[in-house]
């Protein structure tokens, strides 16, 4: 009984750590796309003409 408690905790603690690391991966991919529109000329005209920020 006692290795069996052990080895959930230990499934549990690293559940918790994958959670960790894709809001990682999440984050990190959502500031490289700023990134790169925000490098991108063509990007950034698309996006003000949807925004009606430019006539």
């Amino acid at each position: 009984m006692r290795l069996e408690g052990k080895i959930v905790k230990l499934e549990e603690k690293m559940e918790g750590q994958f959670k960790n690391i894709r809001l990682e991966i999440k984050m990190v991919a959502l500031i490289l796309a700023v990134l790169i529109i925000l490098m991108n000329p063509k990007a950034l005209d698309i996006i003000s003409k949807l925004f009606g920020l430019v006539k």
